[in-house]
């Protein structure tokens, strides 16, 4: 069955990116969201709270994982290093991963006063991103190989299972812990048949391989590792320190009305993920005016998708999200609609990072980033102690801008100087 889903023949393998990439985006999307909507109904709003913030923490955790390299890898277009370079990569950077991740919440636990249930939950959420982080090297593999639909079915089995077994335990046993345990073992047992089926039909192969291809990929993608981290911690900072100085019902309430925000952001991740060897092929070859094109499209389709948000909110938005969660939310109206325009912003801001990377300008990336975090660490909790939930999302949304207007002008002088260099080198080609 496995073996049909994966590799039905006769399909035009093209269309079947997108289409898969684009369900595997609204399934992203939908993960946090039908837990919360589930955990709300059946526990209560201070048990949503703590499913929210740990989505953040896995997700935050999950770049540590990830390291960058997914990108890296997609766009290593001449193979400049093997499979099993990767592999290995991964092995340390999810080792890295789970360390981080249980000291964070030890630490929590002693200063924060995060009793055992809390703690626990949030274990275990994040547990969920070591399994999602490890499948990533596989499925940058299949899209370099040109099998993007593959790779976005293993996303999709994966997450449906994740979905369906923590709805049907916790409708049975009404016991998050339980559940969340019972979840993660259904979803590695998922994984590792998927990846079985997957490795017998395309060419995975992994053998020992040297140190310096690792300890490269390390260094070279430590930038780019930088720059994911410090994006996420951005996108989720209003959340970390909502958990300093609120309690898990405003936690929870906050994280209803920022579900649109990552809904824009993730659906234009999935929307330009297919572009990704093309957009390199293109920058590989000096074809500039392409990518320039290629990156006002964007801009356009991110534009109209988040003026579609935006109406759909000031009329929707509260009486929907109020009813799904079941949580009067329509004292968060006006918070709600800067949280959809930053999504917008958001969205911008991990296309044009992905092309600065294709640039691999990752330096002027990281820089960028981790002045951003640092405003971040330095004023969240002050402002939204001071001014609540509307100080935290405008504080969100200037930053947001500032950072896509810094990546935009950026990526236009990369490109500048590049198509000057070409059209210079041409000049003096033909003078000889």
């Amino acid at each position: 069955m496995l073996q049909r889903f994966f590799f039905r023949p006769g399909i035009n393998v093209s269309r079947s990116a997108y289409c898969w990439n684009t369900l595997a985006g609204i399934s992203s999307a939908l993960e946090s969201v039908l837990f919360s909507i589930i955990v709300t109904r059946l526990i209560g709003l201070a048990d949503a709270g703590i499913i929210t913030l740990g989505f953040a923490i896995g997700n935050l955790l999950a770049t540590i994982g990830k390291y960058g390299v997914r990108t890296f890898q997609v766009t290593d277009v001449n193979c400049r290093y093997s499979f099993s370079a990767y592999f290995y990569t991964r092995i340390i950077t999810v080792t890295a991963m789970i360390v981080c991740g249980a000291g964070y919440l030890l630490f929590c636990s002693v200063q924060k006063g995060y009793t055992a249930y809390k703690t626990t939950v949030l274990l275990l959420i994040c547990a969920k991103f070591i399994v999602e982080t490890f499948e990533d090297v596989f499925a940058g593999e299949c899209q370099k190989k040109g099998r993007l639909d593959v790779a976005s079915k293993m996303f999709i089995s994966r997450s449906f299972s994740f979905i369906a077994v923590f709805a049907i335990t916790i409708l049975i046993t009404r016991n998050v812990i339980l559940s969340a345990a019972t979840t993660l073992a259904g979803i590695v047992i998922v994984e590792a048949l998927c990846l079985k089926t997957i490795r017998s039909n395309m060419d995975f192969t992994i053998v020992r391989t040297g140190k310096a291809d690792i300890r490269e990929l390390l260094i070279k993608c430590a930038p780019l590792f930088l720059s994911t981290f410090c994006f996420f911690y951005m996108t989720n900072a209003p959340k970390y320190a909502i958990d300093t100085v609120m309690n898990d019902e405003v936690q929870a309430c906050y994280g209803f009305i920022a579900f649109p925000v990552f809904a824009i952001e993730l659906l234009n991740n999935f929307i330009y993920q297919p572009t990704l060897v093309t957009l390199a092929g293109d920058w590989v070859s000096g074809r500039t005016e392409k990518v320039r094109k290629r990156l006002h499209r964007q801009i356009l389709i991110v534009s109209g998708l988040t003026v579609l948000a935006l109406t759909g909110a000031w009329f929707f938005g509260v009486p929907i999200l109020s009813a799904v969660f079941g949580t009067d939310l329509t004292g968060y109206k006006n918070e709600m609609m800067i949280l959809v325009l930053t999504g917008g912003l958001l969205a911008m801001i991990g296309y044009f990072t992905t092309v600065l990377i294709t640039m691999r300008e990752s330096r002027a990336i990281m820089i960028a980033y981790l002045a951003d975090s640092a405003v971040s660490l330095a004023l969240y909790t002050p402002v939204i102690r001071a001014y609540g939930i509307m100080g935290g999302v405008l504080l969100y949304c200037g930053l947001c801008f500032v950072f896509a207007v810094y990546e935009y002008i950026w990526i236009m002088i990369r490109s500048g100087k590049s198509a000057a260099g070409k059209q210079g080198a041409g000049e003096r080609t033909h003078e000889d």
